[in-house]
């Protein structure tokens, strides 16, 4: 991409803004499954944080499903929001592909070498797409934490206390 500002569109810095959402709004989603997951296990920030800090996504997700498969009942409705939240590609799309843009969208090119061939494919986003995206995303991270009882101020505190602790070499 063109390091020039003037050679962006206010369409192509609108969908420069909304991918920047998007990828903190993933990284909420993701310390949400973190907390979720020391909250399940009956584990403070810094031993939650030794379990999880390492794990991509869906091995996160796929342990809280199993420890919310528990007790079914009680938690189907943060199941069926883990299930969503697995069943969202985009994130895959948007920051494992080669980023390109023209004068209204970003256009994101992922490349893959698997299931026995060389595959590309382009799948254009506008700020629009990628706000709303966004947003739905953020939505998936506030329905898990709500249905887990787990509070902004108590979400908050374990990140920033997992973050003093590994500082500290606790």
């Amino acid at each position: 991409m063109a390091t020039d500002d003037d050679s962006f569109t206010p369409e192509t810095h609108k969908a420069i803004y909304g991918l920047g959402f998007f990828v903190a709004a993933w990284s909420v989603l993701e310390a949400s499954l973190e907390v979720a997951i020391a909250k399940q296990l009956g584990l403070g920030p810094k031993d939650g944080s030794h379990i999880t800090a390492g794990m991509q996504f869906a091995p996160k997700a796929i342990m809280l499903r199993s420890l919310l498969g528990r007790d079914k009942a009680k938690h189907a409705a943060a199941i069926a929001i883990v299930n969503r939240m697995m069943s969202r590609g985009e994130r895959n799309d948007l920051l494992h592909s080669i980023v390109n843009y023209n004068n209204r969208e970003l256009v994101f090119t992922r490349r893959r070498n698997d299931k026995g061939g060389f595959t590309s494919e382009e799948k254009p986003y506008t700020g629009e797409q990628l706000l709303e995206l966004s947003t739905e995303i953020a939505n998936l991270s506030e329905g898990l934490k709500n249905q887990l009882g787990i509070s902004d101020p108590e979400y908050e505190a374990w990140i920033n206390e997992a973050h003093s602790e590994a500082n500290m070499g606790l």
